[in-house]
């Protein structure tokens, strides 16, 4: 499940976040699960989306400090209007995951390990 949320931040949240210059997905493809369009201060937060993840490309090809399986076209885009807190997207799972983002500035993130909970990424 990929959690969408705004908060203030805490000394418990640890956010990873890695450059690559090379793109790690297909980002004009249609995402798989879907999009939103958020504004600052959206309702629920956290906005959460069940998708399925992982697939064919290793994310230790594109990224060096990031382990595990992505799909070329992503799993859900997300179009954000901030405001003046931060935005966190992060992954609960069961299982070990990794969370690959292409941000506003058009560089790519990924982070395999860094929320709260063992192996569950959170990026902001």
């Amino acid at each position: 499940m990929i959690t969408i949320r705004t908060s203030i931040l805490t000394a418990g949240v640890t956010a990873l976040a890695l450059s690559a210059s090379a793109g790690a997905q297909t980002w004009s493809a249609d995402p798989t699960y879907g999009s939103v369009s958020l504004n600052a201060g959206f309702t629920p937060d956290p906005y959460r989306v069940d998708v399925s993840a992982g697939g064919s490309i290793s994310a230790q090809s594109r990224f060096s400090d990031c382990r595990g399986y992505i799909a070329d076209a992503p799993d859900f885009r997300v179009h954000y209007s901030a405001g003046s807190l931060p935005l966190y997207i992060g992954v609960d799972a069961e299982a070990d995951t990794t969370l690959v983002i292409n941000g506003p500035d058009g560089q790519w993130y990924c982070d395999d390990d860094g929320a709260d909970e063992p192996l569950n990424p959170l990026l902001s």
